[in-house]
Order: structure tokens, then C-alpha cells, then sequence
């Protein structure tokens, strides 16, 4: 499948600037099998103040990448909310290799707001000529104490409990201590719990 991302270009501060949603159709003309996960984290409506966690897997069940997007209303009073998903799921995918050459506006060395990526030359205009940067294996890292219990979270929303837990990570060959688990190791769960409830809507 080839896809056209010259309607999802923009000029940014001087520089060619991929879209999120030129990221998303990228990434489905790669990984038609892989996903997207979002999380909030936080939300103080009070404050004003929305964090988002996005996580990208391929078809595999592997973690290719992770980020955090935050916004404030004051910021982007239209959809506030909205728009610190979109920031975390851009992230994610420019972390992975999905159109990181075309989001310097993303990433940020210092609170003066230095771009950290260099200008890139005029883009491609179709997806096969774009090759995807190879993405450092994030998944090998270990789970943070943060992302097991979020993961525990998703496992009691889902129904299940500790037994079903180890049974997993016993036919998976997975570390049977969940602080042994590493980023990957969550990723894989997490997907499992999405496919089940997926079956689950389907079988209603």
C-alpha cells in the first residue's frame, strides 16, 4: 500500500513538519497489524492540566516506542484534553522512527525551547520512499514500579487476578515476578487484555 503524505506536511518554524495523522497512516502502512495505545495519566480540571502516555506495537507484540503529551487549557481552550493525546501519540511514533526527521517541533533539549533534531531536507511524497529510522529495542528496559501498577489496573479492569497473571507469564516465558517484567514484557500483556476485550465485544 503506498500513501500519500504530502496533504499531511506543514511549514513549521522554518522547517518541513510532519502531521500526527501523516504518523498514523505511516505507521498502519508498516505495522498493519500493530497498535496504538493511550493512557491518561493525569487529568486536574481544576488546573486545567491533561498528561497522556501513548504506546506504539508493532504486529508482534513488540514496543517500538513510548512517549508522554501534556497540554493546559489555557494553552488550547478548544480541546485541551484532545490535544495532549494527539502530542503523546506524535511522540510516541516519532520515537519509534515513524516521521522523526520531520517532528523537531516535538522534541526539545532545554526549558529555552532548543529544538533537539537537526533541519531535514524537503520530504518524500510517498510512504515507500520513507524509511522508518530504526528505533533503539526500548523494550528491553525494566518496568517501572508506575508501569506495573498501571498494569495491574488494566489486568482487575479486564476481570482477571493474580492466578491468570502467572499463567501468562508462565506459557509466555515471562519473568514470574512482575518487577522482573520489562517494558516489553507489559506491552505484550497489555495487548493480550485489548485482543480479549476485543473478542468479548464481538462475541456479545
Amino acid at each position: 500500500m503506498s500513501v500519500d503524505l504530502k496533504p499531511h506536511f506543514m511549514s513549521l518554524q522554518g522547517q518541513q513538519y510532519l502531521k500526527v495523522s501523516g504518523r498514523v497512516l505511516l505507521f498502519r502502512d508498516q505495522h498493519p497489524g500493530g497498535a496504538i495505545t493511550t493512557e491518561l495519566v493525569q487529568l486536574d480540571l481544576q488546573a486545567g492540566f491533561a498528561l497522556y502516555r501513548a504506546t506504539v506495537i508493532d504486529g508482534e507484540g513488540k514496543l517500538l516506542g513510548t512517549a508522554y503529551g501534556s497540554e493546559t487549557q489555557k494553552g488550547f481552550p478548544p480541546g485541551w484534553v484532545e490535544k495532549a493525546e494527539t502530542v503523546a501519540v506524535g511522540r510516541a511514533l516519532a520515537v519509534a522512527g515513524f516521521g522523526t526527521a520531520f517532528a523537531v517541533a516535538d522534541f526539545y533539549e532545554s526549558a529555552d525551547s532548543k529544538l533537539a533534531d537537526a533541519p531535514q531536507p524537503a520530504p518524500p511524497v510517498h510512504a515507500k520512499q520513507v524509511k522508518a529510522e530504526k528505533s533503539k529495542d526500548l523494550g528491553a528496559q525494566k518496568a517501572t514500579k508506575e508501569d506495573t501498577i498501571a498494569l495491574w489496573s488494566k489486568i482487575r479492569e479486564a476481570g482477571y487476578d493474580a492466578e491468570w497473571l502467572k499463567v501468562f507469564l508462565a506459557t509466555h516465558g515471562m519473568p514470574g515476578a512482575t518487577a522482573d517484567l520489562t517494558l516489553n514484557d507489559v506491552a505484550k500483556i497489555e495487548l493480550a487484555l485489548i485482543t480479549d476485550r476485543k473478542a468479548k465485544k464481538e462475541n456479545k
